[in-house]
């Protein structure tokens, strides 16, 4: 699931992770259009085909996590590997708003994979909120969305 309009809050799903990145490897031959304008590099299907999807406890830096962890739900699902350097000065770091232990660890990979990371008013998940009853995550956009109205108001 993706939500684009350029300017606007803008929120990418799995898939959507992967449109809205700058970077993509294991890509299908030939590649893929992106929208891009996201500092992060990510890894299609890193963790195998639809039959290794998985449920995680998530600690998600964003959200309240004083009642319980967030239920990550990971279908087929990309990795975000690195949080790039923005190319442009103007705009923000990308910042991480949670992590998982890489199950795939081998030498030349991270330890540890971003499950949901921000860049200014961009959001991108690995996993999929919108399949759970835990309505935090969404909370945690609206509130993404309200600042950019107020800031939008203020300009």
């Amino acid at each position: 699931m993706i939500l684009f309009c350029t300017g606007n809050p803008t929120w990418g799903t799995c898939a959507g992770c992967i449109l809205l990145s700058n970077q993509v490897t294991a890509q299908k031959l030939g590649g893929q259009p992106l929208i891009g304008g996201m500092d992060i590099s990510v890894q299609r299907n890193y963790f195998g085909r639809q039959v290794a999807s998985f449920e995680a406890d998530l600690a998600l830096d964003a959200l309240d996590m004083k009642s319980k962890p967030f239920p990550g739900i990971f279908i087929r699902a990309p990795a975000i590997l690195d949080v790039l350097q923005p190319n442009d000065s103007s705009k923000p770091p990308v910042k991480i708003l949670g992590q998982i232990a890489n199950p795939n660890k081998a030498a030349e990979q991270p330890e540890t994979i971003v499950v949901a990371a921000q860049q200014g008013n961009m959001v991108a998940t690995i996993f999929h909120p919108e399949l759970t009853t835990d309505t935090r995550f969404h909370e945690y956009f609206v509130e993404v969305a309200r600042k950019n109205k107020a800031q939008k108001t203020l300009s």
